[in-house]
Protein backbone atom coordinates (compact mmCIF):
# COMPACT_ATOMS: atom_id res chain seq x y z
CA UNK A 1 0.00 0.00 0.00
CA UNK A 2 1.26 3.45 -0.88
CA UNK A 3 -0.03 6.56 0.80
CA UNK A 4 0.75 10.17 0.09
CA UNK A 5 -1.52 12.76 1.61
CA UNK A 6 -1.99 16.48 1.61
CA UNK A 7 -3.27 18.04 4.82
CA UNK A 8 -5.68 20.75 3.82
CA UNK A 9 -8.88 21.75 5.51
CA UNK A 10 -9.75 24.22 2.79
CA UNK A 11 -10.00 22.44 -0.54
CA UNK A 12 -9.85 25.75 -2.38
CA UNK A 13 -6.19 25.98 -1.33
CA UNK A 14 -5.25 22.96 -3.44
CA UNK A 15 -3.34 24.32 -6.40
CA UNK A 16 -2.11 22.66 -9.59
CA UNK A 17 1.42 22.99 -8.21
CA UNK A 18 0.49 20.98 -5.10
CA UNK A 19 -1.13 18.26 -7.21
CA UNK A 20 1.92 18.18 -9.48
CA UNK A 21 4.21 17.84 -6.44
CA UNK A 22 2.18 14.94 -5.03
CA UNK A 23 2.12 13.14 -8.38
CA UNK A 24 5.83 13.77 -8.95
CA UNK A 25 6.84 12.47 -5.52
CA UNK A 26 4.56 9.44 -5.93
CA UNK A 27 6.13 8.57 -9.27
CA UNK A 28 9.61 9.06 -7.82
CA UNK A 29 8.84 6.68 -4.94
CA UNK A 30 7.41 4.09 -7.33
CA UNK A 31 10.55 4.29 -9.47
CA UNK A 32 12.69 3.91 -6.35
CA UNK A 33 10.97 0.80 -4.98
CA UNK A 34 10.01 -1.00 -8.21
CA UNK A 35 13.35 -2.89 -8.28
CA UNK A 36 12.65 -4.11 -4.74
CA UNK A 37 9.55 -5.94 -5.92
CA UNK A 38 11.39 -7.29 -8.96
CA UNK A 39 14.18 -8.69 -6.77
CA UNK A 40 11.67 -10.18 -4.37
CA UNK A 41 9.25 -11.69 -6.87
CA UNK A 42 11.50 -12.69 -9.77
CA UNK A 43 15.02 -12.54 -8.39
CA UNK A 44 14.62 -15.14 -5.63
CA UNK A 45 15.87 -12.64 -3.04
CA UNK A 46 14.74 -12.42 0.55
CA UNK A 47 12.75 -9.33 1.59
CA UNK A 48 15.79 -8.03 3.49
CA UNK A 49 18.08 -8.47 0.47
CA UNK A 50 15.54 -6.74 -1.78
CA UNK A 51 15.21 -3.77 0.59
CA UNK A 52 18.97 -3.45 0.98
CA UNK A 53 19.36 -3.33 -2.79
CA UNK A 54 16.71 -0.64 -3.17
CA UNK A 55 18.18 1.54 -0.43
CA UNK A 56 21.61 1.57 -2.05
CA UNK A 57 22.49 5.16 -2.93
CA UNK A 58 24.79 5.69 -5.89
CA UNK A 59 27.29 8.51 -5.80
CA UNK A 60 29.17 10.27 -8.56
CA UNK A 61 29.11 9.62 -12.27
CA UNK A 62 30.59 6.87 -14.36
Amino acid sequence: MYRNSLISFDYSSITPEKVEYILSSSLSDCDKYYPTFQFLLWGDKTPIQAMEASLLETQGEA
